[in-house]
């Protein structure tokens, strides 16, 4: 039984750990040698901001930082068109975005080009780049509003959803011969190599994404092989029948109908189609998926799933006509026992331990002390905000200490129902907590160096000096001493929230 906890708890750790949704930063289009007004940069940055909101929703977990966030965040005198590449992911860091992109204006011969690289920060990385050759600022602003989904698609983390309520499906699929012990939330097609994010339906794994297998009867939209990238392929009902990967199968109409809730569960890719005439329609608008089911009267007609306006509706149409694709197969029995595992994960996952509460912004659990009416968090806290930071930028140290944060976003930080402590609180009750409890993660300094960790703690409270608006109080622990301290809120320090029982 004991094994059983701690293998549960296991389970439960890592899932709750996973990142929740990503802080993206569209710094301003710079110009080399470009004959363009300051307006019309700001208005190609506001087109590709704009859309990053369209892809990365804030339902999703994402943030599309603001242009007055940027710069509220940026070191003084540092300006955010002053860096190229790594330096790029530098202005990153210093202002708490997970990647970072930006537009660059230049010049090929009477053209204009327009050049966006999204970098991810944390490991220096190039994730996804857009080049484009105009001879307008207006020409360029229809390239980003048309072509640039797949510059945020590169970064969108499609989550892995199970959803244990949805109806059964019923029609037999061949059988998936893996003995592998664990299910794996994405498949790659080794035909070509191209790697799919996977979904579960009770006992089924479906592709969460458009298939993209080159095959005699499909098409890219418009004939245009970056369309494929981001919207799959669009297939005959007869290449259909044959693109999916050993062990995957088109579903039937019935199975496609059953599936809508979890393959559009945010939004479908509208890939639009292709018609019979070779003429291509709906992009960004509808999507159509062919189903395996042949119509039982026109043998020339098949069916498919009609999606748009919010709605599904079954339809059937000429074979040549090319919609997209969804592969779907059975999960063998060891896979299904791991997926079981992992529901009971997501079951149980609102279970808190007693002498813990849970932050369900992002479903980290935390210790707890109780002093006198009053419960204290005896972790320092991790969620991230705007103007937080991790020590020395390195990730690990968060997990390790918690977050360290200025006041303006300490002020703020603690979850509904859990305030800043003040500062009377700090001194009377902090030093009653267990020494082993304090995690010394130190602190981050004006100039954004960062000192004393693994020897320090410092801790804000809610209370700012009155005569000195700027500064604020915190408790300052080093070793078994405790002081009073009041110092300029752009300091950066741990928190610990604290609410009335």
């Amino acid at each position: 039984m004991n094994h059983l906890i701690k293998t549960f708890f296991l389970l439960l750790l890592i899932f709750i750990s996973q990142n929740f949704g990503a802080y993206v930063a569209i710094l301003e289009t710079t110009a080399n040698k470009v004959n363009v007004s300051r307006n019309e940069k700001q208005y190609l940055t506001d087109v590709l901001r704009q859309k990053a909101v369209k892809i990365l929703p804030a339902n999703q977990g994402y943030t599309i930082m603001t242009r007055e966030n940027i710069i509220s965040m940026l070191p003084p005198g540092k300006s955010i068109e002053e860096c190229e590449g790594e330096c790029l992911t530098e202005t990153g860091k210093n202002i708490s975005a997970d990647y970072i992109a930006q537009g660059r204006l230049g010049t090929f011969g009477s053209k204009i080009t327009l050049t966006i690289e999204m970098y991810e920060t944390a490991g220096n990385k190039l994730v996804s780049s857009f080049t484009t050759r105009k001879t307008s600022i207006e020409e360029i602003a229809e390239e980003i509003e048309l072509k640039t989904d797949s510059l945020f698609l590169s970064i969108k983390a499609e989550s892995f959803i199970i959803q244990p309520n949805l109806p059964g499906i019923t029609t037999d699929f061949k059988e998936n011969n893996s003995e592998t012990d664990d299910f794996k939330n994405e498949f790659q097609d080794h035909r070509d190599g191209k790697t799919y994010k996977i979904k579960v339906v009770k006992n089924k794994a479906v592709m969460a994404s458009n298939l993209n297998y080159k095959i005699a009867g499909s098409y890219c939209y418009n004939d245009k092989d970056f369309y494929c990238n981001t919207y799959g392929r669009l297939y005959t009902w007869h290449a259909a029948r044959a693109a999916c990967p050993e062990g995957w199968n088109l579903p039937t109409i019935t199975e496609l109908k059953e599936l809508a809730n979890t393959l559009w569960e945010n939004k479908p890719i509208w890939g639009g189609l292709r018609t019979f005439a070779g003429i291509y329609e709906d992009l960004n608008k509808n999507a159509y998926y062919w189903s395996s089911t042949p119509h039982d009267q026109k043998k020339d007609y098949a069916y498919y799933l009609d999606y748009r306006n919010d709605m599904t509706q079954e339809k059937a149409f000429y074979k040549d006509q090319s919609y997209s694709v969804r592969c779907v197969r059975a999960l063998s029995s060891k896979e299904f026992a791991s997926v079981e595992q992992q529901r009971n994960v997501v079951k149980y996952s609102n279970y808190i331990p007693q002498n813990y509460m849970k932050d369900f912004r992002d479903q980290q659990l935390y210790k707890t002390v109780v002093i006198g009416d009053k419960t204290y968090m005896a972790e320092n806290l991790n969620y991230k905000t705007l103007s937080s930071f991790c020590y020395d930028d390195d990730f690990a140290k968060c997990k390790q200490t918690g977050r360290l944060y200025t006041w303006a976003s300490a002020i703020q930080a603690c979850p509904t129902g859990w305030r800043l402590p003040t500062i009377d609180e700090i001194t009377r009750d902090f030093p009653k907590f267990s020494r082993n409890t304090f995690q010394n993660g130190g602190f981050r300094m004006l100039n954004g160096n960062y000192s004393s960790f693994g020897k320090k703690n410092a801790y804000w409270s809610s209370d700012f000096k009155k005569n000195y608006t700027d500064y604020a109080y915190y408790g300052l622990q080093d070793g078994s001493d405790w002081e009073t301290k009041a110092f300029y809120k752009d300091q950066a320090n741990s928190v610990r929230c604290v609410k009335e029982d």
